[in-house]
């Protein structure tokens, strides 16, 4: 072993940059004597004759430079190594006249290289150099080397998105972190960073993202069994743990284990502990860190309700100097409570703080989604903001990024969103993120110029990696059928049922269950998939009505049959379940019984007959009490009024009436109930319907529903026959022309509005066929062909139904 390396060890080791400058600066006592091989203490016959001298090796002398440059630039701070945007300048090692160099020595040329690789954002290069370690370390300094090699390949891993890979690789860089601790301070510190980024990165994907990665959450423990291993040392160097605090970790991890998995008696009172231990910490001197930590955690775990957590932060904002995380806190738990104008105040606030410290790439995307809901433009602002630290966002940050700044596109440049959802895509490749490839492919199928066609490639290569997600399979059952491929896509509805009957049926059996690749902890903490599964069924249904509108009504009790299993009671009717044929002569008389029978319909008297309301009071329905929760009170109440549309387009408007007041019945007249009964008597009672769209105009002059509706009524007006009934019937819409024409251009002033919001094809042939009417004929043309395009790639039900 040549001296200039023995001198410079324990320097290394104590990074001591400044004595080691100075070592290099002098070196000529230090090239008298020849190379020998690191791993056999025999000196080689390759380099024998090779004498270190400043002509000989200049490699070496420049790489221990490099290294010392490279360090006393960075201070030495990890957290500015590895995230912080100002780290720049720094030129990528490239090892030089490494053939006849030891094991040893080309390790640490290597680290060099993969160093300023991941520092320039050169991730995936940075994975692909090849390392191996020797098998014997005559330098302490070689086995801190690899633990920092381990740490900048793990961390090179999570910001390209391996997350199976970083943990592994975070595991294998532990086993040297034990040694280390005994050399030196600055060797203890890399090993806490090591630990602290592993004790992280497994309790952030802890739940469902280690059960889709098939990951044991056993690595979590061993993560933070070593993290107490090394903390424990801290004392004989008179250190503390600069990046976490122990409790505060372990709380978010056994909680979301508690979450997540079988919820034992030891990992309550473990829970228990570490929040008294907290408590006890607050209450006598905490930190900055410390509170930041504990406030994070409260906000990811929802532990406190938003009116309790905000008193909370501010108190704690006090106590700390221009926080990134109480800020990001503070204007998260403002959105909870609704307080838009004091939440972007205190966005903006943190953005400030996020010029000086950056909050976590993942952090940063997670309040422009939440705020964009509010204000787009802020989801917009959104691609120049993230390019402040962009080379170290992971490919889920940059995915889940570009996917804020699509929606925040979405209403006013289609165009620009749809190229947003690309690199959305692009940037996560090879993996695919399920939700951007449902936005992406519902925008597509909306699109007039890639239309289904485009969305059906997108969901395919979806579905070949997310092959057991439902709402895929459901959104590529609505792309096939608006291509006309209707069996095509009975098959995929199908295909989505069956998954969701599967995780009906492991509910229940124990949570170490998986099926079919989803974990059973995931599909019963998702508290959409009992309102999916019913959505997916009258998917099913709309798929039906569209071959056969008397096998449609047969399939409606199989609809409240779900909702029951799924919420209460299994009261499946076996006569109809098994596929009653209706004619239209036996349509009436059967359906009444089917209502009778399977859903104890009450008749009652008809408002919309008598024109006065009449309904039951909510909870008076059979089966469902008034302590029943809100939410599945809504879900069923939409049941019963799809029924009724499904009832009115079958001309069955007595049944169709029943269904409305079983709804109203629920929750009483809502918007969609006056929508529904404004449909129902649109051409017998037209007066009385147009107070029905007006009632919910009142509140949102863009319902589309309501404004085809009135649109509808407005359009009749020029109807000779229409207008002939009416009046024979003694219902009189409007008194004289002025009154016509007035309801003619208010009708036309809605369907604008409205079609600068969504697109409907039965709106823009409304608004052509009133423009014909007022003589506008290039602009009925415009709109015919407008609704004719539309038309070309509409789908049996609209595609947002396959994001619930």
């Amino acid at each position: 072993m040549n001296r200039l390396l023995q001198a410079l060890d324990p320097v290394r080791l104590n990074s001591d940059w400044e004595q080691a400058r100075s070592i290099l600066q002098s070196t000529d006592n230090y090239y008298s004597e020849p190379v020998s091989n690191a791993a056999t203490g025999e000196t080689s016959s390759s380099v024998k004759n090779q004498e270190l001298t400043p002509s000989s090796l200049p490699s070496l002398v420049a790489s221990l430079l490099k290294e010392t440059e490279i360090v006393l630039h960075l201070a030495n701070d990890m957290e500015i190594m590895f995230s912080s945007p100002e780290v720049t300048g720094i030129d990528v090692h490239v090892p030089q006249n490494t053939e006849n160099l030891p094991a040893e020595y080309l390790l640490f040329e290597r680290y060099l290289e993969i160093f300023t690789l991941v520092l320039n954002g050169k991730h995936n290069e940075a994975l692909l150099v090849p390392i191996e370690f020797p098998k014997e370390c005559c330098l302490k300094y070689t086995r801190v080397v690899i633990l920092k090699v381990f740490l900048i390949r793990a961390i090179a891993y999570e910001i390209v998105g391996q997350v199976k890979d970083a943990l592994e690789t975070y595991s294998q860089g532990g086993k040297y972190a034990a040694d280390v601790i005994t050399y030196s301070k600055e060797a203890t510190i890399w090993a806490e960073y090591l630990y602290y980024r592993f004790c992280l990165l497994s309790t952030d994907t802890i739940g469902n993202e280690f059960c889709k990665l098939g990951i044991d959450v056993a690595i979590t423990d061993a993560a933070f069994d070593g993290y107490k291993i090394i903390t424990s040392h801290f004392s004989e160097y008179n250190i503390s743990a600069r990046h976490s605090n122990i409790p505060v970790l372990e709380l978010l991890y056994y909680s979301k284990q508690a979450k997540w998995y079988h919820r034992t008696s030891s990992v309550d009172e473990k829970i228990d502990e570490l929040n008294k231990t907290i408590q006890a910490r607050l209450v006598a001197s905490p930190d900055d860190l410390f509170l930041e930590q504990y406030i994070d955690m409260q906000q990811q775990l929802n532990t406190l309700p938003a009116d309790i957590l905000l008193p909370e932060i501010i108190d704690i904002s006090k106590k700390t100097f221009q926080s990134t995380v109480i800020a990001r806190c503070l204007t998260l738990t403002l959105l909870n409570l609704g307080k838009k104008e004091e939440a972007l105040e205190s966005y903006a606030l943190y953005w400030k703080y996020n010029l000086k410290k950056p909050d976590r790439p993942k952090d940063i995307v997670h309040v422009h989604e939440r705020l964009s809901e509010l204000e787009s433009q802020i989801g917009r602002d959104l691609e120049t903001k993230m390019t402040f630290s962009l080379r170290n966002y992971t490919k889920q940050d940059k995915a889940n990024s570009y996917s804020v700044i699509a929606r925040a596109f979405e209403e006013t440049n289609k165009e620009k969103a749809g190229e947003f959802y690309s690199k959305s895509i692009s940037a996560y490749s090879p993996n695919i993120i399920p939700d951007i490839s449902l936005r992406y492919g519902i925008l597509q199928a909306r699109n007039r110029h890639s239309g289904p066609f485009s969305s059906l490639d997108t969901v395919r290569s979806a579905l070949q990696k997310w092959e057991n997600d439902v709402r895929l399979w459901h959104l590529l059952a609505l792309v096939l059928s608006s291509l006309g491929e209707d069996k095509k896509a009975m098959i995929a509805i199908e295909k989505a049922l069956e998954l969701l009957d599967e995780i009906f049926q492991n509910l229940g059996i124990g949570t170490k269950i998986k099926f079919r690749g989803l974990s059973q902890a995931a599909a019963i903490t998702d508290k959409n998939w009992r309102e999916r599964y019913i959505e997916v069924k009258w998917t099913q249904l709309a798929l039906i009505e569209k071959q056969d509108l008397d096998q449609a009504l047969v399939q409606i009790p199989e609809v409240f049959n779900l909702y029951y299993k799924l919420y209460g009671e299994d009261l499946r009717d076996q006569e109809t379940a098994n596929g009653l044929s209706l004619t239209k002569k036996k349509r009436q008389s059967i359906v009444t019984r089917t209502l009778s029978k399977t859903f104890s319909v009450t008749v009652e008297a008809s408002r919309t007959l008598s024109g006065k309301k009449k309904h039951k009071q909510p909870g008076s329905i059979s089966g469902i009490s008034s302590k029943e929760n809100i939410e599945e009170l809504r879900i069923l109440n939409t049941i019963w009024l799809r029924t009724a549309s499904l009832y009115r387009r079958a001309e069955l408007y007595i049944e169709a009436e029943k269904a409305i007041i079983q709804a109203e019945a629920l929750v009483g007249p809502t918007n969609q109930s006056h929508i529904e009964l404004g449909y129902l008597i649109l051409r017998s009672r037209p007066c009385l319907a147009i107070n029905e769209f007006e009632k919910v105009l009142e509140a949102d002059r863009t319902n589309l529903a309501a404004v085809i509706g009135f649109a509808t009524l407005a359009n009749d007006t020029a109807d000779e026959t229409i207008i002939a009934n009416n009046i024979a019937s003694g219902s009189k819409l409007f008194g004289n022309e002025f009154d016509r024409q007035g309801l003619l251009q208010r009708s036309l002033a809605l369907l604008q509005t409205a079609l600068t919001k969504t697109e409907s094809s039965e709106a823009w042939l409304l608004l052509g066929q009133l423009r014909e009417v007022g003589g506008d004929i290039d602009g009925a043309i415009k709109a015919y062909e407008n609704c004719e395009s539309i038309e070309s790639r509409r789908s049996v039900r609209d595609y947002a139904v396959a994001f619930i």
